[in-house]
């Protein structure tokens, strides 16, 4: 039989052309199909051929390939992209560098590729954990997804590309509908695909920065770490280096989100501040403790028994990190009694205490508030005669009850 090394198995077209609305027209048991283009795509039939024993298997697979590179005028490696995106996410980083030939130096290459990785395994431990230091023990998922899910695909041409495919766990995704052109599901997204947004926006964050467009803290929130910036300012770091843009071709096995970028382009003037960039992140020490002064904006109990009833979550929205951000807090006894005064009324209160991002801003460890201000905030609301003498009992509403501590 004929090397077919360099063809696009049968297995790997089908699943293409069940992914862009081809129809099975005629089959027999695992040996062939016969596939037919959808109405609005001109072109011929294929067959595919899966028993290598048919004399003719390696002249069907050369016609499969051509017929269908004509009907998508693509190349072989272009169509081979395409196909993999089907259960993997794609990224092309690409460094525009002065040369005659669009080449670079063997060891700048290699300095480029080791910094990539480390820029997705920074991505994949904020994925994890938004809250992870970036320094010692990764966790598990990490390594696996650096092990065995993110690869090196096939080289592209324009100065410098790197083509990476972050691939899916089979059991993570719905399979693609085979016939119909149904929209896939929305459900929990893959980890690989987890890791890719966080990429992604990482990068645009990093680039807002450099370009004086995003705060340290809204960067924070978008996925950046100060490692995944100080990879990049070690690719930019180069002699004659132009531009660095980084590309994403996400796969439409899985719902992408509208915010989550397809182009990062750095041009020389965002690489010449990366060194900004890390120099805010390394600055960057979230205080142990912080103190938070706003109006409480939302309550919910734990529940109505009277164990719980005096404590509860509470949301503050006040300036936090020079933005006004919504905090979530869990106050019980005469705090908790203060903060449904102040919410009801309308005065601010000061709470304390370790802010972490979970699914938002929360305050945890030793977390207290100035009652002797609330107090005082209160005593002049009664002396405007804006409130009773003592404080209502607390009877949420159904809003208050519920989602009131959106953040």
């Amino acid at each position: 039989m004929a090397d077919t090394s360099a063809l696009i198995p049968p297995s790997a077209l089908k699943r293409f052309l069940a992914a862009n609305r081809w129809s099975i027209i005629e089959d027999h048991a695992n040996e062939w199909e016969i596939w037919r283009p959808p109405q609005d795509l001109k072109s011929l039939a294929v067959t595919l051929l899966f028993d290598d024993e048919y004399v003719d298997y390696t002249a069907r697979l050369h016609e499969a390939n051509d017929i269908i590179m004509q009907a998508y005028h693509m190349g072989s490696i272009e169509l081979s992209e395409k196909i993999t995106s089907l259960s993997a996410d794609l990224f092309f980083f690409r460094i525009v560098q002065d040369s005659r030939d669009g080449t670079i130096p063997f060891k700048q290459a290699q300095r480029a590729l080791e910094s990539i990785a480390t820029m997705v395994r920074a991505a994949a431990t904020t994925a994890v954990n938004p809250n992870h230091s970036h320094r010692g023990r990764r966790p598990s998922e990490v390594d696996q997804f650096i092990a065995e899910d993110l690869r090196l695909g096939h080289t592209k041409k324009g100065s410098f590309v790197v083509t990476a495919a972050a691939r899916f766990d089979p059991e993570e995704i719905a399979p693609a509908p085979m016939q119909t052109n149904v929209p896939v599901s929305a459900g929990p997204s893959p980890f690989s695909r987890r890791v890719m947004t966080v990429f992604s926006r990482g990068l645009e964050a990093a680039r807002a920065m450099a370009v004086d467009e995003e705060s340290v803290l809204g960067a924070v929130e978008q996925g950046l770490s100060l490692e995944l910036a100080e990879a990049l300012e070690r690719i930019s770091d180069e002699v004659g280096l132009q531009t660095i843009e980084v590309s994403f071709d996400w796969s439409e096995a899985v719902p992408k989100s509208t915010s989550t970028p397809e182009l990062v382009r750095f041009d020389r003037a965002a690489l010449d501040s990366l060194p900004r960039v890390t120099e805010q992140l390394q600055e960057r020490r979230v205080p142990e403790v912080v103190e938070v002064i706003g109006q409480v904006t939302g309550l919910s109990r734990r529940g109505a028994d009277d164990d719980t009833a005096a404590s509860g979550e509470v949301t503050i929205t006040g300036e936090l990190g020079g933005q006004v951000r919504k905090v979530v807090v869990e106050l019980d006894g005469e705090a908790h009694e203060y903060a449904i005064r102040a919410y009801r009324e309308r005065f601010p209160i000061i709470v304390s205490g370790e802010l972490v991002k979970r699914r938002s801003w929360r305050l945890e460890g030793y977390v207290a508030m100035d009652v002797e201000a609330a107090r005082l905030m209160a005593t002049r609301h009664r002396q405007a005669g804006e409130l009773a003498d003592s404080p209502p009992d607390f009877e949420p509403s159904s809003d208050e009850e519920g989602g009131g501590t959106t953040a």
